[in-house]
């Protein structure tokens, strides 16, 4: 079966944006002992509030912040960018694309070479369920309470 680009690219933004929810959320917890969802609308999900904001507010706020955990955390965006940013795809020497020729995504950081999209999906997977465990329990360890829809 061949990796469907379009399909793992809504996944890891999605799952990212869970991570970012997570992060605003201790950030919330910290300030208000609770999730306050007009703070979380006006502020922390405003455009111009940058990941890379929330993520230096969590390391200041949280004590002792895992550093393997941040890593993977800088990772995850990393490859979450990758996903958001990248995408057209070359064909050399072609002025039309041949559907029989396949294409390729150059990486921004090293042109000559073609992103791995699936790999990268796969690095993603690997660090994602211990970031999301260890912001879920940062939360609740906060006192954070998880209120699920009756």
């Amino acid at each position: 079966m061949a990796f469907e680009i379009t399909i793992s690219r809504g996944k890891i933004i999605e799952d990212f944006i869970n991570l970012e929810d997570l992060i605003g959320s201790i950030i919330c917890q910290h300030f208000f002992g609770e999730v306050r969802t007009d703070f979380m609308d006006k502020v922390l999900l405003d455009e111009y509030f940058s990941f890379a904001l929330k993520r230096r507010l969590v390391q200041k706020l949280v004590k002792n912040f895992d550093k393997s955990i941040m890593e993977q955390l800088n990772r995850l965006n990393t490859i979450r960018n990758y996903f958001a940013h990248c995408g057209g795809e070359c064909f050399d020497g072609l002025s039309i694309p041949d559907p029989d020729v396949q294409g390729y995504t150059p990486d921004p950081r090293q042109p000559d070479k073609s992103v791995n999209f699936e790999e990268l999906y796969k690095e993603f997977y690997q660090f994602y369920p211990a970031v999301n465990h260890y912001l879920f329990n940062t939360f609740t360890t906060m006192g954070g309470k998880v209120i699920l829809p009756e």
